[in-house]
């Protein structure tokens, strides 16, 4: 097929692999599709690879197939292959598609209590906050907001470098938010 051709002479192309999967789909093959991903993440492991497959097969395969893909890739994330990206997205796959918000929650703890350094990435903490927030959970989002800052203070030169990479000064608004919860008692 023509896919077939094209995957093999851009073998690293996670959209390629993607349109040839969703064709699939639609030709009534979703198992067809979800083996082409697969292939592709044994080849080319990354976060958007193993994000992308995941939201394949809970539309194909429904949510408890989707939640074993997370599980399956508990040797990449040890590793450190898939970033606090993969734990985030499948927490929003919990809360707004499966909506399942204790679940999302343990996951964003499970990455928490696994990967320590998510605490110096705004992006984390914040969506942690936000669903610490819906679930009016106020003790933990001033407990998560403290522990952000402790480690962000005690290392300047990271913190620094974690703030220039991400726009929008995402420690201010840790900051702020902490202070709103403060300023709420």
């Amino acid at each position: 097929s023509l896919f077939a051709r094209a995957t093999r002479a851009v073998p690293d192309c996670l959209l390629l692999h993607l349109a040839w999967a969703e064709l699939e789909e639609g030709r009534g093959r979703a198992e067809r599709g979800v083996e082409i991903l697969k292939g592709f993440l044994g080849r080319e492991p990354s976060t958007l690879g193993y994000i992308t497959y995941q939201h394949f097969v809970r539309r194909t395969q429904g949510k408890e197939a989707a939640r074993k893909v997370f599980t399956s890739t508990k040797d990449l994330r040890r590793k450190g292959v898939l970033g606090y990206q993969w734990y985030l997205a499948h927490a929003r796959l919990e809360q707004h598609v499966n909506q399942e918000e204790e679940v999302a929650r343990k996951v964003l703890d499970h990455g928490l209590s696994q990967h320590s350094s998510f605490l110096l990435e705004p992006e984390y903490v914040l969506a942690t906050m936000d669903l610490l927030i819906s679930l009016h959970d106020e003790q933990n989002v001033r407990g998560l907001a403290d522990r952000a800052l402790a480690v962000l203070d005690a290392a300047p030169a990271t913190a620094a470098a974690a703030a220039a990479a991400v726009p929008g000064g995402e420690r201010e608004e840790v900051a702020s938010a902490a202070a709103a919860m403060a300023a709420a008692e």
